[in-house]
């Protein structure tokens, strides 16, 4: 018998975001629940949903961020796992908070995510960066690495104009360096997605909803996408299985394939990146590798072995 999977997350899977869109994609008919809220809110609306899954007939949990907390500690009857979407130590490391109010706001968030992590049935990290870090500071092994997906039959190569020769789609342009990758299009026309700015000559700024995104990629020959984080986001996977070129670092790159050709170097911060070009052709084959269809059939696997 299949077992009954119910996912908890901070924000509704309608939300644009990659914690939202990946739940999206693996919950299919299942049940999701999510707070609606983030910060004090969200510990106050995740404690009365970890009372209601207590009684729920749900076999397991499925937690990819810190809305799970509470489910630990008030719905123990249930297996819990837990996807380690990206880790808090990583963030704060790069991103020290300032002043005792946002030190404090980290703290909360580390030690939540420490015991999500120390007490799930099954922890399941998304890269190896993560997975070694899992073993290192916390002692645990993760049951395995389950690389996130893409909808291969939405993302799909278009014969189409290429407006422009780069597109870098965020809605972060600290974390995704949007002003080093301008650097490095150097002069040439992008595409700038999910944030406001003054669009110049060889600059458009836009903002396009999940459902147009497909036309969004074909329309550049090229996705720009940097960070010193070894994350890789969804936008890349959406883009490789668009079929065009990936420009990124080589650290986020191999984590995918050692195919990509070297084209240079960025420094962020003062440390240099090699920057690594993939070819649209070896991004799309990957991609199809990880359609979201191969990556819900991991996630069963997990799931009945839960439960056995």
């Amino acid at each position: 018998m299949e077992p009954k999977v119910c996912y908890i997350l901070t924000y509704s899977t309608n939300t644009t975001g990659g914690i939202e869109t990946v739940v999206k994609n693996l919950s299919l008919d299942r049940d999701v629940k999510w707070l609606g809220c983030g910060g004090a809110c969200s510990l106050i609306r995740g404690f009365f949903a970890a009372i209601k899954i207590r009684f729920s007939d749900y076999d397991i949990i499925h937690a990819n961020d810190n809305a799970g907390y509470w489910v630990t500690r008030l719905a123990r009857n249930k297996k819990i796992i837990w996807t380690a979407q990206g880790l808090w130590k990583n963030y704060f490391e790069e991103n020290p908070p300032a002043g005792w109010k946002k030190r404090l706001g980290a703290w909360i968030l580390l030690q939540m995510q420490s015991r999500l992590i120390k007490k799930s049935d099954a922890v399941v990290a998304i890269n190896k960066p993560i997975n070694e870090r899992l073993i290192r500071d916390y002692k645990i092994t993760p049951v395995r690495i389950v690389h996130n997906g893409v909808d291969t039959d939405k993302f799909i190569p278009m014969k189409s104009r290429k407006k422009f020769e780069y597109i870098w789609v965020s809605t972060n342009p600290v974390k995704a360096r949007l002003k080093e990758c301008i650097q490095l299009a150097k002069g040439k026309s992008m595409l700038v997605v999910g944030v406001s700015g003054d669009s110049a000559k060889n600059l458009t700024y836009t903002k396009i909803s999940r459902e147009k995104m497909p036309d969004a990629y074909n329309s550049a020959k090229a996705l720009i996408y940097i960070s010193k984080q070894p994350d890789y986001p969804l936008v890349m996977l959406e883009a490789m299985a668009c079929g065009i070129d990936v420009i990124t670092t080589e650290q986020i790159l191999s984590e995918l394939t050692n195919l990509g050709k070297s084209c240079g170097f960025v420094n962020l911060d003062g440390k240099k990146f090699r920057i690594m070009t993939l070819n649209g052709q070896h991004a799309r084959k990957i991609a199809l590798d990880m359609d979201w269809k191969k990556i819900r059939a991991e996630y069963k696997k997990i799931y009945e072995s839960l439960i056995i």
